[in-house]
């Protein structure tokens, strides 16, 4: 309705966007937040939706390279926003642009030394860089200090595998409750089918990642356009 009375007004094409994904139409949604940001091309958050929209949905690099540009005109328009640097590090990252990866995991850092999230980004840049789990860890474990373990392994790229043979923070992660995970379930159930693996028990395992799989499988029937969710199934 706003859109009808307003069709010049980028806002109400924003919240369109919004009310088209939560409706799982991914296409209109951002179609909305594209023309959102056609009508107020000064807009960081205009940009960043954008990016996110075509992030979220990317099927192939040249998708994945046109949200590092959208997400690249939403940065220099506003480089104090730290969700815009963890999306260029994770697209960076699908490009295999690891350097450029670990740069905006840095400055997620910086600007944001108290948000979890940019530890875990950038210990995953680390990892995958050059294969150093042991920096990766340490990381991890600024970030544990800081934060406490249940923030920090509820984040989505938190990866359990940087704790191979550390037995006491597997035991640790055994204990978190879903509760800690607040709505992801599947986050709690990866992560402690993970901790399972790692510490050699393979029968509770493989319990855990049939659980995840099962609610993954009806969110991707509930969501068919969610490619994230059809890849992480």
């Amino acid at each position: 309705r706003s859109v009808e009375l307003a069709p010049d007004l980028a806002e109400a094409h924003h919240a369109l966007g919004f009310a088209y994904y939560n409706r799982s139409d991914l296409d209109r949604a951002e179609a909305e937040w594209r023309r959102a940001a056609e009508l107020a091309p000064g807009s960081a958050e205009a940009w960043y939706w954008v990016g996110w929209g075509r992030l979220y949905r990317a099927a192939d690099t040249v998708s994945v390279a046109e949200a590092v540009r959208f997400l690249e005109r939403a940065a220099a328009l506003d480089p104090r926003d730290p969700q815009t640097y963890f999306r260029l590090s994770s697209a960076n990252q699908l490009l295999r642009r690891y350097p450029a990866a670990l740069r905006f995991a840095d400055l997620a850092i910086a600007v944001a030394p108290e948000d979890p999230a940019a530890y875990t980004q950038k210990a995953l840049m680390v990892a995958r860089l050059g294969g150093d789990r042991a920096g990766a860890r340490e990381i991890l474990l600024e970030a544990i200090h800081r934060f406490g373990l249940a923030r920090v392994a509820s984040d989505g790229l938190f990866d359990p595998a940087n704790f191979e043979g550390d037995t006491a923070t597997l035991a640790a992660l055994l204990r978190l409750r879903p509760a800690d995970f607040g709505a992801d379930t599947v986050g709690y159930l990866v992560r402690r089918a993970d901790a399972y693996r790692l510490r050699g028990d393979s029968v509770l395992a493989r319990g855990s990642y049939d659980s995840a799989r099962t609610r993954l499988a009806a969110r991707a029937r509930a969501l068919a356009s969610d490619g994230w969710t059809v890849a992480l199934l």
